[in-house]
């Protein structure tokens, strides 16, 4: 994409942060030019490429990737280092927090909803493309809001029914109209109307353009069912996920984070400033640099069994005597700024429905068929496969998830909902071993602009 084409993405980042009201209700100074750019679904596709740009570029930056995993136990970071106040459980409100992913993940929501509201204005040109463009929008958009739910809220089931303080869920590109915090019952319920409306709307097929696509949006819907405790809904999601992409039995893990990863559903796409008018540092990058690092819980795990094919994603450093991440191949497409980091960051992928079909299932208290789903991921990761039941099932269940999606960003998500504490065989230091359930410093302070000027009621413990 032309560079000129993609610039007010990333203006609008400068606008936000020069200006002194809040987060949520900054003008827009950019809407003429987007008026004047959007004529019809040609420039209205472009616009959303955008989207997936600044995703890529900014939401999924690396150093606030690795945030549920460094605030859980999964990975560390040295001493002083860049969110090291984060993993210390020490955020505030003052310089130690997510602003950052508060203000740019809400202005890629906005930006959904903008391609959203032309997507029908522009529907008689060709209903199909327009149905296409608006699901992506709208999977976009849920996807967006899911992750920021998961930051800055409690779990869902921290309440009965939700009913404690989500964020924002934001439907509109227009900033004039106030936001406030709605519970995080009403943010699932947001969230899974915008994906079933998505999956009315878009093609049933993987897309070939790595984009948001009909079973990516279905396997989000599966894990905001997941989270939401409502089991049987998750795991026929996820079944139908799993009847149309299997496991990639072939090249595992060695294709994983390629354009070859058959099982992937869903793929941000990995770029050098110099060819493309933006780059990318995803997660890999910082581990390549030692910046973070794995913990030796997660490294003793991954490690247990030498048979296991993911006891490849760590090894043991000669020189530093530290455990690095190996998880994340290097030089996929030559066009990212060097080979660390260069690889496709896949957001969803098939396996994460096994584990979401075996937890349901136990939870459905079908431990039959549970077993067989999680034995699935065992025997695809090359070890035996368990016939364990009950707690131990369970276990089991957590163990495997804990190990696939490992660095994927999902660990501190999964302890709460699962109202687990975190416990750090190798803390920094001994005032940051365990974190109870529950506790406020879980999740992360809402952004001060937005509690004084926005209105917005900030979380406990801040």
């Amino acid at each position: 994409m032309k560079w000129w084409k993609i610039g007010i993405f990333f203006m609008t980042t400068l606008l936000f942060m020069a200006c002194k009201k809040g987060f949520l209700d900054v003008p827009d100074k950019t809407v003429l030019l987007k008026e004047a750019y959007v004529k019809d679904l040609t420039t209205l596709d472009d616009y959303l490429n955008g989207v997936y740009v600044g995703m890529a570029a900014e939401f999924y930056e690396g150093q606030y990737a690795v945030y549920p995993d460094l605030v859980s136990d999964n990975v560390k970071t040295t001493v002083g280092g860049f969110l090291s106040a984060h993993y210390m459980w020490q955020q505030n409100v003052q310089t130690a927090n997510l602003d950052v992913l508060w203000q740019t993940g809400y202005r890629l929501v906005r930006e959904c909803s903008f391609v959203i509201e032309k997507s029908n204005e522009f529907r008689e040109e060709d209903g199909l493309k327009a149905n296409r463009i608006k699901g992506q929008a709208l999977a976009l958009r849920a996807l967006l809001h899911s992750y920021l739910v998961n930051l800055f809220a409690q779990s869902y089931n921290y309440t009965i029914d939700g009913r404690h303080p989500g964020i924002p869920y934001i439907t509109t590109s227009d900033r004039e109209i106030a936001v406030s915090r709605q519970t995080v019952n009403e943010v699932y319920n947001y969230l899974v109307s915008d994906l079933q409306e998505a999956m009315q709307l878009l093609p049933k097929a993987i897309a070939s353009n790595k984009r948001m696509n009909y079973y990516a949006a279905e396997a989000l819907l599966s894990r905001v069912y997941l989270f939401r405790q409502m089991y049987s809904a998750s795991k026929d999601m996820a079944l139908d996920v799993i009847e149309h992409v299997p496991l990639m039995l072939q090249n595992y893990p060695e294709k994983s984070y390629t354009d070859q990863e058959t099982d992937a559903l869903f793929q941000l796409v990995p770029s050098n400033f110099g060819k493309s008018g933006y780059s990318t540092s995803f997660l890999g990058l910082y581990f390549g640099y030692n910046i973070y690092y794995p913990t030796d819980d997660i490294a003793e795990l991954l490690r247990s069994n030498y048979s296991d094919k993911r006891s490849k994603w760590i090894s043991l450093d000669t020189v530093s005597k530290k455990w690095i991440v190996t998880k994340f191949p290097e030089g996929v497409t030559g066009d990212a700024y060097g080979p660390i980091g260069d690889y496709y960051l896949t957001l969803f992928k098939s396996s994460e429905m096994y584990l979401n079909a075996a937890e349901s299932y136990f939870n459905l208290n079908k431990e039959d068929s549970a077993g067989f789903y999680i034995n699935r991921i065992r025997k695809r990761a090359g070890i035996d496969e368990t016939s364990v039941t009950g707690s131990n099932l369970r276990d089991s269940i957590y163990q495997e998830r804990r190990k696939e999606l490992a660095f994927d960003g999902m660990r501190m998500f999964d302890l709460l909902r699962w109202k687990k504490g975190v416990y750090r065989k190798d803390a920094l230091s001994a005032n940051v071993r365990e974190l109870s359930y529950p506790n406020e410093k879980a999740i992360a302070p809402i952004p001060k602009p937005d509690v004084d000027l926005s209105h917005l009621k900030q979380n406990e413990g801040y």
